[in-house]
């Protein structure tokens, strides 16, 4: 499992983001909280079950997918992926007002669709290169970076610091994704769809 610490100079809604298995394996966690560096292992653990715990539970007897849940000062907001992931972010409702609540998750679910294309592309190359999914996360929190980043600012109201950061990542971003022959990819899930008429 991947565990790694969001240090984003921006203001952001959500706190952390996690990527689960459905069996409820953790596989990626991201914490975005100020004053804390990392999610341990336990907490991921613990709370990769408990999600996975409730999304068997509202699948298997309620006949419905669970797409959030509520606390005292969080909401989850949950995304399942065409295979066996779940994405989940949670936003912190501390001092939120009912407008910033609702901007906030607007928000929060935009974040989530736009992580769900990325994983998509993600389980597509290891569905045809045969690879465990897990091993392909590792350089996942750059992407995440960036799709926050993009949701979240207008590139002309970033500080120069900001900025830098933001073209970096990007940059970052753009050439691991070069290293990626477009035309192989469309070409093997061509051959794999075959198998599935």
């Amino acid at each position: 499992m991947i565990i790694l610490s969001g240090d984003l100079s921006i203001e952001i809604p959500i706190t952390q983001f996690l990527i689960l298995r459905k069996n409820g394996t953790p596989l990626f966690a991201r914490l975005y909280q100020k004053g804390k560096k990392s999610m341990n292992d336990a907490t991921a653990v613990l709370l990769a079950g408990f999600f996975s715990a409730i999304h068997t539970f509202s699948a298997t007897n309620l006949k419905t997918e669970l797409k959030e849940i509520g606390l005292e000062d969080q909401r989850f907001l949950f995304l399942n992926t065409k295979t066996d992931l779940i994405l989940t972010v949670a936003i912190s409702e501390k001092n939120s007002d009912l407008l910033e609540s609702l901007d906030n998750y607007k928000h929060s679910k935009s974040i989530l669709e736009q992580a769900s294309m990325a994983i998509s592309l993600i389980e597509d190359i290891s569905r045809i290169q045969d690879l465990d999914i897990g091993d392909l996360l590792e350089g996942f929190g750059v992407t995440l970076d960036t799709i926050i980043l993009e949701s979240s600012i207008e590139i002309e109201d970033l500080e120069e610091s900001d900025k830098d950061f933001y073209f970096e990542t990007s940059k970052s971003l753009n050439s691991r994704t070069e290293d990626i022959d477009k035309e192989e990819i469309e070409n093997r899930i061509k051959e794999l769809s075959r198998f599935d008429d």
